[in-house]
């Protein structure tokens, strides 16, 4: 009787498993619907060793964010992360020792892989992440609905801007998927470095049209040309003969330009808040 009972229990433990823990390591991470096809690559990279033997990732998704995973491994050289955005492209670069000893203190300090599901209710609507931790020892997933810094959802949202923190300093490397470019693709400038609107070549007269962040607006795109050369962007140079870069807002009237009107109000509506380029290459 005592050894039915036992059986029992243990049966009933299983099935009352919490839900941020996985019931098969060697299986897909118990995560939502949504995610499941999202991170079946960087799930297949980790199993087989690919970057490290241990792995902290936030995957997103939503309309306010698109796709902006972030992969923090630890390997025999230390950390590194990779940052997936879209349309295959990801950087990654090395974390030192500091910054992974940090993170990890917060962790632990915080009982993060001890968290369950926040799910605020909202639907379609904001941001939605799921947070995973691997190792030989650890398997944790939890999901995340548009967590902000209220009293209940704080631990979330810190969490969320932990991993992001790793995205704003350090030198990066960029990649793109092979699957989404052409074999061997060379990125001579970056978006982060400067913002690149068109590309003229013409012999070894090869220049490119710059877009000012700074000091562009809804009324005025500070655009100008330099010499690029040796894969190095020069000096600024004049435009090209025979090339006219036309101002967007020229032939839209000033009465839409006036504050108070919708910057969708425009014949240009892929020039509203233009924050990207539009090209890299």
């Amino acid at each position: 009787m005592k050894i039915v009972s036992s059986i029992l229990i243990c049966l009933l433990l299983i099935f009352l498993k919490p839900c941020n823990e996985l019931n098969n390591f060697n299986d897909m991470p118990d995560c939502q619907g949504a995610f499941k096809y999202q991170i079946r690559n960087v799930w297949d990279d980790y199993k087989s060793g690919k970057y490290g033997y241990e792995m902290y990732y936030l995957a997103s998704g939503g309309g306010w964010l698109g796709t902006s995973d972030i992969v923090l491994y630890k390997n025999n050289n230390g950390a590194q992360m990779i940052f997936y955005q879209s349309w295959g492209r990801y950087k990654t670069r090395q974390l030192n020792n500091d910054e992974i000893k940090k993170f990890e203190s917060f962790i632990t300090e915080e009982k993060i892989d001890s968290l369950h599901d926040w799910d605020t209710g909202t639907v379609l609507d904001g941001v939605e992440y799921q947070y995973m931790h691997f190792s030989k020892n650890n398997q944790t997933t939890f999901y995340m609905n548009n967590p902000d810094f209220d009293d209940e959802g704080k631990i979330y949202a810190e969490l969320v801007n932990k991993f992001y923190d790793f995205t704003e300093t350090g030198n990066f490397e960029v990649h793109y998927t092979s699957d989404i470019t052409a074999e061997n693709i060379k990125i001579l400038i970056k978006n982060e470095d400067y913002c690149v609107e068109s590309v003229w070549k013409n012999g070894d007269d090869f220049r490119v049209l710059i877009r000012d962040a700074e000091r562009s607006n809804y009324e005025h795109e500070q655009l100008d040309w330099y010499k690029f050369e040796n894969g190095v962007v020069g000096e600024k140079v004049d435009e090209p003969r025979g090339v006219t870069m036309s101002n967007p807002w020229v032939d839209v009237p000033d009465s839409y330009k006036q504050v108070g009107f919708s910057p969708h109000l425009n014949n240009y509506p892929s020039h509203e808040q233009k924050s990207k380029c539009v090209v890299e290459w």
